[in-house]
């Protein structure tokens, strides 16, 4: 498949996951009903969740009549902005998994910006933003294997839970390997650099995925595709 045309599928493919989640995930368990919810305020509970279910419906749609169309629309980007923030605002915590995405879909749906510079910056500094957020809030002693003892025995799949155990010294060089990855991507609209740090960052999901249940599956295959197979050299 052309790399432009995987890029297109996997974009539409987590739109459509997000509606399809939207529209069959329970409403109990979200606060449509507390104050967190902008259509609480806005609309009301019963209306807010009816707000929800047709956001959703307009996604999955606009999402189809891309695949037809071969394109990403304005549109599908907007109704994902929306959907998305639906469902982040209803999380009992922060979800990263749509973030990235939301952002290829407005460079995939703007005909300016549809190069490979810009495509690989999107990328690049999402990522070095989530190193720039660890640095100022904790600076380097983020890295300090401390924090990944705690999320490892807090969330980690059972089969890992053993590397709560390990060593501070290595927890501390996998922190550090995954910092320096993260704040490297800020180069990544450098040709010549961009397929390093797409393994690199590829490496660093690996490491995640078999770890946690955290859903990056989305990001690592929008990493391969944007930073590792590119289409051209520019």
């Amino acid at each position: 498949m052309p790399v432009q045309a995987a890029r297109r599928f996997a974009l539409l493919a987590l739109a459509a996951a997000l509606s399809i989640s939207l529209i069959v995930g329970p409403a109990s368990t979200h606060p449509w009903c507390g104050p967190a919810s902008t259509l609480y305020w806005t609309v009301g509970a019963e209306p807010g969740l009816t707000a929800r279910f047709l956001i959703s419906i307009a996604l999955l749609c606009s999402t189809f009549r891309d695949a037809h169309g071969g394109r990403v629309s304005m549109l599908t980007a907007t109704a994902f902005t929306v959907a998305g923030a639906v469902y982040v605002e209803q999380a009992e915590r922060i979800h990263h998994v749509w973030h990235l995405p939301v952002l290829l879909l407005w460079v995939e749906a703007t005909g300016a910006l549809r190069t490979e510079r810009i495509r690989s910056a999107t990328v690049g500094l999402w990522h070095a933003h989530a190193a720039a957020s660890k640095l100022q809030a904790h600076g380097l002693a983020w890295a300090d294997g401390n924090s990944m003892a705690v999320w490892v025995d807090a969330f980690a799949y059972p089969h890992a839970r053993w590397l709560a155990e390990a060593p501070r010294w290595a927890l501390a060089a996998g922190q550090a390997f995954a910092l320096t990855v993260e704040a490297a991507c800020a180069l990544a609209w450098i040709p010549r650099l961009r397929p390093v740090i797409g393994w690199a960052l590829l490496a660093f999901y690996v490491g995640v995925l078999v770890t946690f249940p955290f859903g990056f599956a989305g990001n690592a295959v929008l990493t391969y595709l944007y930073l590792v197979r590119t289409p051209d050299p520019r």
